[in-house]
């Protein structure tokens, strides 16, 4: 598990599924991905939309490597392209060992269009609506029922 001594990083990118997925097909991937991230102390979220896929991850930066190299190799996907790859100084997803949603193909768009060069942070030290992170954040709360926590 991580410890205050690990440097945590984020990895998200985008991708493109292989073949149609079934519910039960998301289901079994789900769940697969939840237990190898809890193995590895990697949370995150993962949103899909109509054969694309948006992730975000983060983690102690060996654990996270693991998990990102299994996502690469993996034939479900294609196409994937890399929006973010760095350290980060907190978590912003640690109860989700993979949270999941389906999102629309806007703010897939959105996510992938927005800045991730930089997190930006505002005074309380929440990413900044503008940014990325900021926008995830925002779409996750509101999504599964979080709002104003």
């Amino acid at each position: 598990m991580h410890t205050d001594a690990q440097e945590l990083a984020a990895i998200a990118y985008v991708s493109t599924a292989a073949q149609v997925f079934t519910e039960e097909a998301l289901e079994a991937l789900l769940l697969d991905a939840r237990t190898f991230n809890v193995e590895h102390a990697v949370t995150g979220v993962l949103l899909f939309d109509e054969g694309n896929f948006f992730q975000y991850l983060e983690g102690p930066r060996a654990g996270l490597m693991l998990v990102y190299e299994r996502i690469r190799a993996s034939r479900q996907h294609f196409g994937l392209i890399e929006i973010l790859n760095r350290k980060v100084p907190e978590r912003q997803f640690r109860d989700w060992s993979m949270g999941f949603t389906r999102a629309p193909k806007r703010v897939m768009l959105q996510l992938s269009q927005a800045s991730w060069s930089r997190i930006v942070a505002d005074i309380k030290g929440r990413p900044s609506d503008n940014s990325g992170l900021g926008m995830l954040a925002a779409f996750w709360n509101q999504a599964s029922g979080r709002e104003g926590r």
